[in-house]
């Protein structure tokens, strides 16, 4: 291991990700909570949480006619404390990030599609949220990844009211393969 990158499992770079996008951070202690509705969602947390051998507790709560499924990681679990250092106090992702290898940089990156993120018909990402902070930590990412990304954003209007939305486009494709296969933008040499 290099003493330079952060110690994380490979499971922890996924459960970050998940955490900033759909986890609520007690206030009172250092436990981590989400709230699902949809099956892939909660499948999917479940399956990181045993995967890693982490306890969690589960509860139903009904509202609005639906059920939500509570999964918590309490407060004394080590990866709920190691999780929060790697987020800002807003939720957003910290720069902490960009000290990780390689390797676990691409795994936050492969999973923002399951969690804040939507798979385009070509294959890309295109993640959107609130957090600018998040955004910027992403395009960032992408960069030390040799993966190209493009930032945007937007108003969105809903019944809960007017928001700015960030977007980051993650292509598929890394830089460096955009750059050979459309080799009229790079001619000159310098």
């Amino acid at each position: 291991t290099n003493p330079e990158f952060e110690e994380l499992s490979d499971t922890e770079p996924q459960l970050l990700v998940a955490t900033q996008a759909d986890g609520y951070l007690n206030k009172d202690n250092a436990g981590i909570q989400f709230t699902f509705v949809k099956q892939r969602k909660i499948g999917r947390m479940k399956r990181l949480l045993e995967e890693a051998g982490i306890s969690y507790g589960e509860g139903v709560h009904n509202r609005k006619g639906r059920d939500e499924i509570k999964l918590r990681i309490p407060a004394g679990a080590e990866v709920a404390k190691k999780i929060r250092t790697f987020l800002t106090e807003k939720k957003g992702l910290s720069s902490r990030l960009f000290k990780l290898s390689a390797r676990q940089i691409d795994i936050i990156l492969d999973e923002v599609v399951f969690w804040d993120g939507t798979l385009t018909n070509k294959g890309d990402v295109v993640l959107d949220t609130t957090s600018k902070e998040t955004v910027d930590v992403i395009q960032t990412l992408c960069s030390l990844a040799n993966r190209k990304c493009l930032v945007s954003k937007y108003q969105r209007t809903s019944t809960f009211g007017d928001c700015l939305i960030y977007r980051a486009y993650i292509s598929k494709k890394t830089t460096a393969n955009y750059l050979a296969a459309n080799k009229e933008l790079h001619q000159e040499d310098y």
